[in-house]
């Protein structure tokens, strides 16, 4: 089955089959990111006051809507993994993300620690999403 992968360490890149994907803004990667760093299934309210704090409530109600057209548009056949749930959405815990597997391979206690240091070395690219900002909505930093 082909995999949607994540490289958050460094400037972040997201992959479907191995396949680069490019998304129209950076609110719409951000909204990706945040849905496969942080699990579960979170309300729309709270995306809507971490990407867009200033707006009011119906105009925050339309950018997520449009931000996730246009993240569904970017996984076009990955969209599978996006899930929503009436005024929730997540990220199946299946996207593969190098933080995530960077901290698997460090926090293994069996077999050969050198291998397992090289595996960890391979995966980091760089800071957590390096060069990535969001001017406007500082608490997704």
């Amino acid at each position: 089955m082909d995999r949607l992968s994540l490289s958050l360490l460094g400037i972040p890149e997201v992959q479907y089959a191995g396949q680069p994907l490019k998304f129209a803004t950076r609110k719409v990667l951000a909204l990706l990111i945040y849905l496969a760093v942080e699990p579960g299934r979170h309300p729309r309210e709270k995306l809507i006051a971490l990407l867009w704090p200033e707006s009011d409530l119906q105009r925050g109600q339309a950018s997520l809507r449009n931000t996730l057209t246009r993240l569904r548009d970017a996984l076009g056949q990955a969209e599978r993994w996006l899930v929503v749930e009436d005024d929730r959405l997540g990220l199946s815990a299946e996207v593969e993300l190098d933080v995530r597997t960077l901290a698997a391979t460090v926090l293994v206690k069996a077999g050969d620690m050198l291998a397992r240091l090289r595996q960890a070395a391979a995966l980091y690219r760089g800071d957590f999403l390096e060069s990535f900002s969001l001017p406007d909505a500082p608490d997704f930093e």
